[in-house]
């Protein structure tokens, strides 16, 4: 006899139009969000401990941007509404600034962006969970500079804490600053005041924080002082170390390199996650000032430098090199670089690796690894991801900016292609692709994601695995397949793959195998949805039990 329950609730959302699996035809790809008739661009992405992946981007498909994210399971499952959750509607400028998405210790996200909702651009943040919940309130909070005319391009640091720490670009009409708070993971702000990098006289003006986790010590601040005059000047980049209260550890900043970096580089320090951090940047080359050049400088907390340049990871005198991405491998102590090689003109374009030991020393040799030669092919290099026996380099390749494909080369720790063949095409539609991103290699697998132009403007990814494909791991042979996400949680979601239609039973057991409830649904052939949430049901472990009339099977579920 089938009992029905009262305490637990299992509301059935017939969702299939949601879910968009990997495809094997990369013709296609997974759509992520592309509404016809309007943009959808910029995306952020970051992945889980689980390999689910949450996606950002500024979707105008209501005249006007808003900020969207999706949450894709490992399979490529979109499991929240078919075009993403709007994160926020607030009033938005136009023009799309630097923003930024990390993920807290808790596999949530957070968001920081811009928007006008008090008049002028000022900062916001959202922390949202796998349930797509806001975290921090239906507004999210608020970073505003009551001295700054606005605030722009705002970075995202998680302490060992799990605090938060947001730094952005501020300035009026005279001065231009560098303006940070903290927060902790509930949202609440910890500092009473705006806590600043700023020259009172207005002579020396900073811009472009990155905020760096300093294991066991605070974190850090990198950014950039910017040169006078007019043009695009040159800047030099500085940092400093603070404690958890923002009190810092060295009398003056740090000067990070002697080189300058061009005004439109945009730092992206990379942690050592021993206390440090890489960071590799763009800068003039020592003998040939025409050509640019790729350095990467460590730093540690006691100040300590590879030296007052940093490192050259390519010495080419005859090439235009630019930085593409890097990747810090910690059990091999080696900082990755990812270079654009062009020759002198810029009209032919390869892609190269080099690698940095922890001491400062190039693994390679003086100009790298050559991986895709320089050549009319035009190979621009977009991204790095680690897959634990070898690197995964994501390029573009076209010589026509319309006609991008998508294509990516597995090579191990030596530098030697590991796939055959070894070009793995990811997306061969021809169109502009931009924003593109690797996120990290969570069960063999990680993700892609771009900006596309297929249709007009609009969001799309595609899966690939460390072997060299991208389908979905093989079709299991069982008739039902179930999977509960997030888990550990205090409410979660069934999800229910069965191969024919049917009634099924749904029951939940406590430890002791008692049945505490269970009722009858009816599933639909595919994927099927329920949502598990009971607040008078006690904390502790359960298991769901999935019974039709040719399988049975039982999932455990924390809930705390």
């Amino acid at each position: 006899m089938i009992r029905i329950f009262t305490i637990l609730t299992l509301s059935l959302l017939l969702c299939q139009q949601s879910f968009a699996q990997w495809t094997n035809d990369i013709t296609i790809n997974t759509e992520v969000s592309d509404i016809a008739g309007s943009e959808q661009s910029v995306p952020y992405s970051v992945t889980t401990s689980n390999g689910f992946t949450y996606i950002s981007w500024f979707d105008n498909s209501s005249g006007a941007y808003q900020l969207r994210m999706q949450l894709l399971d490992a399979k490529g499952n979109k499991l929240w509404k078919a075009d993403g959750n709007i994160i926020s509607d607030k009033p938005q400028n136009s023009a799309i600034y630097r923003y930024d998405l990390k993920l807290d210790h808790n596999d949530n996200a957070i968001v920081a962006f811009q928007d006008e909702r008090t008049g002028v651009l000022q900062i916001v943040a959202y922390k949202i969970d796998q349930n797509g919940n806001n975290l921090w309130g239906s507004d999210g909070v608020q970073l505003i500079d009551s001295t700054s005319n606005e605030g722009l391009s705002p970075t995202i640091g998680i302490t060992d804490k799990n605090e938060v720490i947001i730094a952005w670009n501020a300035y009026d009409n005279t001065n231009k600053w560098i303006a940070y708070n903290k927060f902790s993971s509930d949202g609440i702000v910890q500092w009473d005041t705006i806590h600043r990098i700023k020259d009172v006289t207005a002579k020396k003006k900073y811009s472009r924080p990155t905020v760096i986790p300093a294991k066991g010590v605070g974190f850090y601040l990198l950014y950039a002082e910017e040169a006078g005059g007019f043009g695009l000047p040159p800047s030099t980049m500085y940092s400093q170390l603070y404690d958890d209260a923002g009190v810092n550890y060295w009398q003056t900043p740090l000067l990070v390199s002697s080189k300058k970096i061009p005004f439109f580089f945009f730092p992206d320090p990379v942690s050592d996650n021993n206390g440090g951090f890489f960071i590799a940047y763009n800068t003039s080359n020592p003998d040939v000032a025409s050509l640019n050049d790729v350095y990467v400088q460590r730093i540690t907390t006691t100040g300590a430098l590879f030296g007052p340049d940093g490192v050259q990871a390519c010495n080419s005198n005859t090439n235009f090199k630019s930085l593409s991405g890097s990747i810090y491998l910690e059990d091999k102590d080696q900082f990755w670089v990812l270079i654009r090689m062009q020759d002198v003109n810029q009209s032919l374009s390869g892609v190269y690796v080099q690698s940095i030991k922890g001491n400062g020393v190039n693994v390679f040799a003086a100009n790298g690894i050559e991986v895709l030669p320089v050549s009319a092919d035009f190979y621009i290099p977009v991204a790095i991801g680690n897959s634990k026996d070898g690197l995964a380099l994501i390029y573009t390749e076209s010589a026509i900016v319309t006609n991008d494909l998508i294509k990516s080369i597995k090579i191990d720790y030596l530098g030697t292609p590991l796939w055959s063949p070894e070009v793995l095409p990811l997306s061969v539609i021809t169109s502009n692709k931009f924003n593109i991103s690797i996120g990290d290699f969570v069960n063999n697998q990680a993700v892609i994601v771009w900006q596309d132009s297929r249709l007009d403007y609009g969001i799309y990814a595609q899966n690939i695995t460390s072997e060299g494909t991208t389908s979905v791991s093989e079709p299991s042979n069982k008739n039902m397949e179930l999977s509960l996400y997030p888990n550990p949680s205090i409410q979660a979601k069934l999800y229910i793959k069965i191969v024919e239609s049917g009634n099924a039973v749904i029951s939940v057991y406590n430890i002791s195998g008692n049945l505490i409830n269970s009722k009858e649904k009816y599933l639909e052939a595919g994927y099927n949805t329920l949502v598990m949430k009971d607040d008078n049901l006690s904390l502790g472990t359960y298991f769901i039990e999935v019974l039709t009339n040719k399988s049975k099977e039982i999932i455990k579920w924390c809930k705390n």
